[in-house]
């Protein structure tokens, strides 16, 4: 928040955030005014439950749960910090929060009652992951302290953790002996890598520079690594079977400009399919953008990958195997996230002013042009 500002008698305190002002009493810190339905800052993920809800993390430190045909509020779901990670098991049963603050909890996804408080991932930073095993049966969580960790469901209990130590471009090592600024290095470095972590909640890929390396999240060890991008990868995202990989970088080298030149953005971007079973492109195709900066997604039955156009409220869609244009939708804004349902005929997309809304893909999804 910001353009804070003091009553005269010291009772009050007022400010603005991206959305909306605030007046809270300053004995109580509780806000005046009636109760505003939704997200107080921005959206970070969205996942459909199986039994159709929608729960939605966000940087007002909560997750909630949404009937999506009404709108309505179910569950809200308190932490400590920017949660920007969450994931819900495949049975239903339970949901997980990983934020900022060294925060990492798991509640009842229908009672909303809290299972367990596990070890997070540090208190500062931006990247938080968590994911549940197909079989429900193992948790795995990423964060800015570089640690993969997993645990198992039904104790709460760690059965492996796994350190990744970022590449360090300047030369110097990370003495152990300097943790503090072993840890600032750290989070700068981890601000330009790409992770994910697979559905599957086997593999891992970790992108940096131009290389991604995929990780066994058992044994914490590399399977191999490829190089993607020449110009460095920018976003990646695992396939929901786990057997894909999708990468969008400037797919070139920077060129230097000539003396007294300026440097020329590229007006394309590269975005790049992968079979991760043989570590081969399966198709390479360009998207409007000097920067690939958006969402950068695969459908849940893993035929298409959906990009955003750059600075352009739209979604696009592409044929994963041929890289051909497949579709595009429309929106009222610039989106943040999206997540399908498990029929894959519905879609929610969050946007940057922390609201998400849910769409019916067949009424807003447009043909591809000739």
């Amino acid at each position: 928040a910001g353009g804070g500002a003091w009553s005269r008698d010291g009772t009050r305190y007022a400010a603005v955030n991206s959305y909306r002002v605030w007046v809270w009493d300053v004995k109580t810190g509780k806000a005046f005014g009636p109760d505003v339905p939704g997200h107080g800052a921005s959206i970070t993920e969205l996942v459909f439950c199986s039994d159709g809800r929608l729960f939605t993390a966000s940087d007002d430190h909560t997750v909630r749960a949404w009937d999506p045909a009404t709108g309505k509020e179910l569950m809200n779901l308190p932490m400590n910090g920017w949660v920007r990670g969450m994931a819900i098991s495949r049975d239903g049963s339970l949901v997980a929060g990983n934020a900022l603050r060294d925060d990492f909890r798991v509640w009842d996804a229908k009672t909303g009652k809290q299972i367990f408080k596990l070890h997070g991932h540090g208190q500062m930073g931006g990247t938080r992951k968590v994911r549940f095993s197909a079989d429900d049966q193992r948790m795995v969580s990423f964060g800015d302290d570089s640690y993969l960790r997993v645990w198992d469901t039904l104790t709460g209990k760690l059965k492996a953790e796994h350190r990744f130590r970022p590449d360090n471009p300047y030369g110097r090592k990370l003495a152990d002996e300097d943790e503090d600024d072993a840890r600032m290095l750290q989070m700068e470095l981890l601000a330009l890598r790409q992770v994910d972590l697979g559905p599957d909640g086997r593999t891992m890929v970790i992108g940096s520079g131009k290389e991604v390396r995929v990780i066994d999240m058992e044994t914490g060890k590399e399977r191999f690594k490829m190089e993607v991008d020449p110009g460095g990868v920018q976003s990646l995202a695992l396939s929901p079977d786990g057997k894909r990989l999708v990468t969008a970088g400037p797919g070139q080298a920077p060129v230097p400009p000539k003396a007294g030149q300026r440097t020329e953005l590229p007006k394309d971007c590269q975005v790049a399919v992968w079979d991760l079973t043989e570590a081969k492109p399966v198709v390479k195709f360009r998207v409007d953008g000097s920067m690939f900066a958006g969402l950068l997604a695969f459908s849940p039955d893993g035929k298409n990958v959906i990009t955003r156009a750059y600075e352009q409220s739209s979604l696009s869609l592409w044929d994963a195997s041929t890289g051909k244009a497949a579709g595009t939708i429309a929106l009222r804004d610039i989106p943040a996230h999206l997540a399908f349902d498990g029929t894959g005929k519905r879609v929610a997309i969050a946007f940057w002013d922390s609201t998400a809304v849910v769409y019916d893909l067949a009424a807003v999804l447009k043909p591809a042009k000739e």
